[in-house]
């Protein structure tokens, strides 16, 4: 009789443990795709996102708000027209359980002139100059198939299922330079690859593009040079390479890095250059980026300049930290007008913002904020600042001159959006935006391209 009740006991506490594992796991399961959306005003489009949970009911705080359980794990949430001259804004709160999660939804004015849009099929889009051309690697599911490219004044979007996955440059006449996820570049128009020439003099392979001014005539990348050593073996590095309508020039360069090697291994990499293409900017290509930018072909190695450089020594005496100006792997961190560059000081507690004046040479640090990736700067010298969680202010270098870039889209045109979002082009115009937004997901962060375009 022991025997059982001990057997009945445990099967009891089993069950328990079990019905309180599955409504601790119901209740931590819930999580929704997507936390804001804005819609367009004349409520064409539709917002498709994930809902991972149990059972889950979703409820509109407002009626021009409608969510449709497909069945599938996804909703699709739709709005009606907004007839009002004035943004409108309201929740879904989806519920499973215990849980709760909110979407937030805002919705342009009626009068708002332009579109935008969050594009979730995007992937490492880049703009042109004038804005009329985006182009960037598609997705479809969780597979990158190729470069789409977008004409935004024809209305003419087409795929081009390649195997590139990124874009680093786009001129304004619709030219591409992509990379592959091995990092190569390459040059495409209407579909075709171009084939860059290799410079003379030297055992130079693998051109790699990754920037070009406005109209297509300048190019800037790389080649790989492969060089003999004493022991009979090879070495591959990056030598910097400017095209001139096609005629390639091997550009200045360091012959160490910010540790003090050389730069035969690595090398060089040039990522992006002014609408002119006379402002051209880059860096170390290793884990250190100094920085180093060129105008009118004249080299300046701001990574090893001893103002700013610091290389932090153990107490075994090995060297373990780099500090100074660094580029990262940014294709934008030049002005349209070639007279700012905005990079980021690397310390051991973190990156300040750096906004450099190529026609004066000033270097100026802003320590009112941290954690800085990069920047885009503008021709009046204002920059959006990015860190590594992409949450975005557009500043001058005066102290305390910070603003948001929620407040800034807001004030400048009439667009709210949450304060994920940040901004990584603006055409020379100022009326087409491109940028990204930052969402928690249960993979983790998830960053989806936006666009804007004002008319």
């Amino acid at each position: 009789m022991k025997r059982h009740f001990i057997i009945y006991l445990l099967a009891t506490l089993s069950a328990a443990l079990m019905t309180a594992c599955q409504e601790l796991h119901d209740d931590t399961l819930l999580s929704i795709s997507v936390t804001s959306w804005t819609f367009n005003a004349d409520g064409s489009d539709t917002l498709h996102l994930t809902v991972q949970g149990g059972d889950w009911t979703a409820e509109p705080a407002q009626d021009w708000v409608t969510v449709h359980d497909n069945g599938d794990g996804t909703a699709s949430v739709t709005a009606l027209e907004n007839t009002e001259n004035s943004q409108r804004s309201t929740t879904v709160t989806f519920r499973s359980g215990s849980m709760e999660q909110t979407l937030s939804v805002d919705q342009l004015p009626h009068l708002f002139d332009g579109e935008f849009r969050v594009m979730y099929d995007w992937a490492d889009p880049a703009m042109s100059r004038d804005g009329r051309y985006i182009a960037g690697g598609y997705l479809e599911g969780d597979s990158y198939l190729g470069m789409f490219v977008w004409d935004l004044e024809t209305g003419e979007y087409t795929k081009y299922p390649n195997g590139y996955t990124t874009a680093t440059s786009v001129s304004n006449n619709g030219m591409i330079i992509m990379n592959n996820s091995s990092g190569t570049g390459a040059l495409m128009k209407d579909g075709e690859i171009i084939d860059l020439a290799l410079p003379e003099g030297g055992d130079y392979s693998t051109p790699s593009p990754f920037g070009c001014s406005a109209d297509g005539s300048i190019i800037v990348g790389t080649v790989r040079e492969n060089v003999l050593m004493p022991n009979g073996s090879y070495f591959s590095n990056h030598v910097p390479v400017k095209w001139t309508n096609g005629v390639p020039e091997i550009m200045e360069y360091p012959d160490h890095g910010m540790w003090g090697a050389s730069y035969h291994s690595p090398g060089v990499i040039p990522r992006c250059c002014s609408a002119d293409g006379s402002v051209i900017v880059g860096s170390e290509w290793s884990n250190t980026f100094g920085a180093i930018y060129w105008v009118d072909g004249r080299m300046v190695d701001l990574g090893n300049d001893p103002e700013y450089m610091n290389i932090l020594v153990g107490s075994d005496g090995v060297p373990y930290f780099a500090e100074g100006i660094v580029s990262y792997a940014q294709y934008n961190t030049v002005s349209h007008n070639g007279d700012y560059i905005a990079l980021a000081y690397r310390k051991y507690e973190g990156n300040y913002p750096v906004l450099i004046n190529t026609r004066t040479g000033e270097v100026v640090v802003n320590k009112d904020y941290s954690y800085a990736t990069s920047g885009t700067p503008m021709d009046d010298g204002r920059f959006f600042y990015r860190n590594n969680n992409l949450q975005a202010v557009t500043m001058t270098m005066e102290p305390g001159s910070g603003q948001t870039v929620q407040q800034y889209l807001q004030d400048t045109y009439g667009l709210r959006v949450s304060d994920d979002y940040s901004v990584s082009y603006i055409s020379d115009d100022g009326k087409t935006i491109l940028g990204w937004m930052v969402r928690e997901s249960a993979m983790g962060m998830a960053y989806y391209p936006w666009y804007a375009r004002f008319n």
